[in-house]
């Protein structure tokens, strides 16, 4: 069985070479560029990606497009911050060659890097996203943190993928920007109530949620870390929209 590899990219220069070493299983790659400005698509295509530029309107439609490209049976979608290991690529092709149970998708777990350690509780606890589906099964939705539905049974892998997430609060912090730009326009177009409270009382209850109750506090200094800006993020996307919707 062949695979192809889907990613979306905007400004992964830093990333993407790695990324698309680490997918020699697969034969067909292909890269949806929302319009980088550094040499992202040129090193895709120099290492025999398929490039494709469409404009960024939100994640679940840039990731569908990407899928609509596909050439094989099998489709891998991957963040140009994730690695396949040598582990993982062998379990890939072991399951998907017998495919014993005639699964149409599998969970893989995530090995989250993030302020240069291995955060294991609070947020990511438990990630184990849905990465590998046959082609015409699987579908993403959710405009942010977007998520694959899927027709048919899902299996799961043992192996993690390694994602390089957030070296640092600067990092961490363009990525806010943008995600919680996208969250307060859907907020909006959804009709959430527009509430001081939440900015006052949601940030709380995230942070002791990814801190205390997913134990956090077991990932260090670190884990602390990100369960604050966690919170923060929850005050950013309810103060975002409130702004811009101008009630004050």
């Amino acid at each position: 069985m062949k695979i192809s590899a889907v990613l979306i990219t905007q400004d992964e220069e830093a990333h993407i070479a790695p990324c698309l070493k680490s997918l020699a299983i697969c034969d067909d790659i292909v890269v949806i560029d929302g319009g980088s400005t550094d040499r992202t698509v040129d090193i895709a295509q120099e290492m025999g990606a398929r490039v494709y530029s469409r404009t960024f309107d939100d994640f679940a439609s840039q990731k569908n497009f990407g899928i609509e490209q596909a050439a094989n049976e099998w489709i891998l979608s991957i963040d140009a911050d994730e690695r396949i290991s040598v582990s993982l690529r062998d379990e890939i092709l072991q399951n998907v060659r017998s495919n014993t149970s005639s699964c149409s998708a599998f969970r893989m777990p995530r090995k989250n890097l993030i302020f240069g350690r291995h955060l294991r509780y609070g947020a990511c606890f438990g990630d184990q996203p849905v990465r590998l589906f046959k082609n015409g099964k699987a579908r993403f939705e959710g405009v942010v943190h977007e998520t694959l539905k899927v027709d048919g049974s899902i299996g799961r892998l043992k192996q993690p993928i390694i994602h390089y997430s957030t070296r640092n609060v600067k990092e961490y912090m363009s990525k806010l920007n943008k995600y919680t730009d996208l969250e307060a326009k859907l907020m909006s177009q959804r009709g959430a109530p527009k509430s001081v409270k939440n900015m006052k009382i949601k940030p709380m209850l995230r942070f002791a949620e990814q801190y205390l109750a997913r134990r956090g506090f077991l990932d260090g200094f670190e884990g602390l870390a990100f369960a604050l800006l966690g919170g923060y993020y929850e005050h950013v996307r309810h103060a975002k929209m409130w702004n811009d919707l101008g009630d004050r």
